[in-house]
């Protein structure tokens, strides 16, 4: 739920402000896990950042102030879409493999009735099916593999903005 606590909200702000991005509206989630994070609209708009309370209960307010604008940084660096933007390819990528299986299974599901009805075969779909498969399931599995291998730089890039905020010597 959206926090009403003051002090929070003034973290968060200050961070934003800090950052240079929008201040966002904060949430507070009720769970011992400590955790933070940012979402926005497109465009960067509509900025949100959650903290949990078990984050709040183990870090200092400076350190609370330093995640927070971390989570900023990663506004900043519009990584919040970016995500989304890889997450809605992944998927489009996947849906073509599923036509492709959808296809596959119908096709030899045809191709077992065919032979008990001695038809002939050469309208198979098979040949296309197995290519929607592969052009699906190849990209979504380096669009993983990449994803995991660049996952750290958005994080340091997100890190540069909140140790500056923070007045840290970089």
């Amino acid at each position: 739920a959206e926090t009403s606590d003051p002090h929070l909200k003034q973290l968060a702000t200050d961070a934003a402000a800090a950052v240079g991005v929008a201040g966002p509206r904060v949430f507070e989630v009720q769970s011992s896990e400590p955790n933070a994070f940012a979402a926005s609209g497109f465009r960067g708009r509509d900025t949100t950042v959650a903290v949990t309370t078990g984050l709040r209960e183990i870090l200092l307010p400076d350190e609370l102030r330093a995640v927070l604008a971390h989570e900023m940084g990663h506004l900043r660096h519009r990584d919040v879409i970016r995500n989304v933007h890889i997450a809605a390819v992944t998927a489009g990528l996947g849906g073509i493999y599923q036509i492709g299986r959808h296809m596959w299974d119908a096709e030899m599901e045809r191709s077992r009735k065919s032979r008990d009805d001695e038809e002939d075969k050469d309208d198979s779909k098979a040949g296309l099916a197995l290519g929607l498969m592969a052009g699906g399931r190849a990209p979504v599995g380096s669009a993983q593999l990449l994803r995991l291998a660049v996952s750290r730089h958005p994080q340091f890039k997100a890190d540069r903005p909140a140790a500056q905020a923070s007045g840290a010597q970089l």
